[in-house]
């Protein structure tokens, strides 16, 4: 007895797999672990823009921003020191946030050196845009 698969996928089971693919509401990205090993933010994707969760080293949950950056859009982030963590939108530009001793993230103006650190995370996410 031969048993022969069909050359057509019918639509609804296409769609079906996409769904359960992770075309859901909330996607997530890899983490960013800071240089001295003691904070990490998790970028997760809620309500289709960016939100930051901050963990220390044991994973314990410190601090939470949810920021105006679209995850439909190019953005890239990462720790320029220790202290700093930067985050950039083609829509928004540049965040800047300075880290308290605690884990806390308060909002900083971006210097010229964070903007040339967006530039760099950019660079290293989105080699060919």
């Amino acid at each position: 007895m031969t048993i022969t698969m069909p050359k057509t996928v019918p639509v609804w089971l296409g769609m079906s797999v996409l769904l359960l693919a992770g075309c859901g509401p909330e996607n997530n990205f890899d983490a960013m672990t800071s240089p001295d090993a003691k904070w990490m933010v998790i970028p997760t994707n809620v309500g289709g823009n960016v939100k930051l969760a901050v963990q220390d080293a044991e994973g314990k949950a410190i601090d939470e921003i949810q920021t105006e950056v679209p995850d439909s859009k190019m953005w890239a982030g990462g720790w320029m020191t220790e202290k700093v963590f930067v985050l950039g939108s083609q829509t928004i530009g540049t965040l800047a946030w300075s880290v308290g001793d605690d884990g806390k993230f308060t909002s900083t103006t971006p210097t010229f050196e964070m903007l040339g650190a967006r530039e760099f995370f950019f660079s290293q996410k989105h080699p060919f845009d």
